[in-house]
This record gives structure tokens, C-alpha cells and sequence, in this order.
């Protein structure tokens, strides 16, 4: 699989990325015990972008199809 980043990138955008609350780490794990296919997860750093780019944008709405888990 290729990757878009670097390992450094990844550990300055954990460090710098709000903790995921217990809701959300509970989805995560649920989801690795209990599907086939658990990397399909948006997880952690992925939904804190989304969350930051709904937040730039403003959108007036918003429609997200196949919620996987419900994690994003």
C-alpha cells in the first residue's frame, strides 16, 4: 500500500491533533473486534481533518453516504 506521508508527518499531526473522546475510541475499537475489513475506518486524524475543514467551509449542509461503522 503506498503511503502519502511521511512517519515524521504522522507523529507531528498525532501530537498536534485533539485526543479522540471515548465515544469515538469506543466505535474504533467495536469496529476492530467486530468487521471483517477495520482498516476501512476513517479513524482519529482523518475525522479530526474532516471536522476542521467542515469547520473552514461552513457548509449550509452536509451528506455523507456509507458511515461504515458510524466513526466519521
Amino acid at each position: 500500500m503506498e503511503t502519502l506521508t511521511t512517519p515524521l508527518i504522522e507523529e507531528y499531526c498525532e501530537a498536534h491533533t485533539s485526543p479522540e473522546g471515548e465515544l469515538l475510541y469506543q466505535l474504533f475499537r467495536d469496529t476492530h473486534l467486530h468487521t471483517v475489513k477495520p482498516r476501512m475506518l476513517s479513524g482519529q486524524l482523518q475525522g479530526r481533518f474532516l471536522s476542521m475543514v467542515s469547520r473552514l467551509v461552513r457548509p449550509v449542509h452536509a451528506l455523507e453516504i456509507g458511515t461504515y461503522t458510524g466513526y466519521s
